[in-house]
């Protein structure tokens, strides 16, 4: 990307020879949320590779993208920052066949996954692709010769869109005739799947789960007009009243953001790298059980994990600004090493 002296990228538009990008979404590519990243996502032949073999599922489609709601806020200094929103992508899928239903079936579970989608010209979703929630249901209207079709959305959280290049399989057969995609111990319903951390045939690993009570407080990032609700933090006016600590790790935090997501942090007793570092991107690490609803906590970082948005893209609310100053009861549970 070139940039001008004032650091404004290029821009590039001809009178005589326009560059007209069609709709609409023909394709969705999903993985499992544990998959590798691409080497090079513009690769046709890795592209081939990771479709033929089942890792990638391609779902063939009408879709589209609305514009995002993104909020503009105001902070320090008359500055502006963008807040992140929710993307998404409506999609059909008219081939209704008996795999495709119980595809359909599976995303009722909750689904989180790796997604790209592609147009005829264009592909998005870079290298990593994105982190979304996929859901869909079967619409029966009436009248003999309507069309019983699978309608969904995959959704995400951001504040810009993902990445985009050149469609590499817009010449591909996979492409164009649909290709096949077997099914294989890759599959993202595979209960058995050895890189799956939360297996519970894995010998490596267990459920370790602690009652704590937790004074909830507000750590006051209210500057960015963004209300949260801190736990066990350093300097934060919530604190965990028992034992945090998960072999050699403690409890660090839980994050309820109003506009972002729960968050769960834990550290070593030294203070060293975080314990998630030790598992794959997007697993289940952590849950949190309050009022008897779980939530559920995915790995993102080496010290943290993320919940997922609910169906309405927006995420859950474990704490709320009107808990603040109360003592609640929540079970903890993290996956540990053994």
């Amino acid at each position: 990307m070139s940039t001008s002296p004032c650091n404004i990228p290029a821009t590039n538009f001809s009178e005589c020879n326009p560059q007209i990008k069609m709709g609409e979404v023909q394709k969705i590519y999903i993985a499992p949320i544990s998959s590798e990243p691409f080497d090079d996502w513009t690769d046709t032949q890795e592209w081939e590779t990771r479709l033929t073999s089942g890792e990638i599922r391609q779902l063939i489609v009408s879709g589209s993208i609305d514009a995002p709601d993104w909020e503009l806020i105001e902070i320090s200094n008359d500055r502006m920052v963008t807040a992140p929103a929710t993307i998404r992508l409506n999609f059909i899928i008219d081939d209704n066949s008996d795999e495709n239903y119980d595809f359909m079936l599976w995303t009722s579970s909750n689904v989180l996954v790796k997604m790209w989608y592609a147009t005829r010209q264009n592909m998005y979703g870079g290298n990593i692709g994105v982190k979304a929630k996929i859901t869909a249901k079967e619409v029966i209207e009436y009248g003999k010769s309507t069309i019983i079709k699978i309608e969904g959305f995959v959704s995400w959280i951001s504040n810009s869109l993902p990445v985009r290049t050149t469609n590499p399989l817009a010449e591909s057969d996979i492409y164009n005739t649909g290709g096949s995609t077997p099914t294989d111990p890759t599959d993202p319903t595979d209960p058995t799947d050895p890189t799956d951390p939360t297996d519970p045939t894995d010998p490596t690993t267990e459920w370790v789960t602690k009652t704590i009570d937790v004074l909830v407080g507000d750590d006051g990032y209210g500057g960015a007009g963004v209300r949260v609700v801190q736990l066990g933090e350093v300097g934060a006016h919530g604190e965990f009243i028992g034992d945090t600590s998960f072999g050699d790790y403690t409890l660090r935090f839980l994050i309820t953001l109003s506009s972002g997501s729960n968050t769960i942090g834990l550290i070593d007793a030294g203070g060293g790298s975080g314990y998630f570092s030790d598992f794959t991107d997007g697993s289940l690490v952590a849950k949190v059980l309050y009022n008897d609803v779980e939530y559920e906590y995915f790995k993102e970082s080496f010290s943290k994990a993320t919940s997922p948005p609910e169906d309405n893209g927006v995420y859950p609310r474990l704490f709320t600004t009107e808990m603040i100053g109360t003592t609640i009861t929540i079970d903890v549970s993290i996956l540990v090493q053994v």
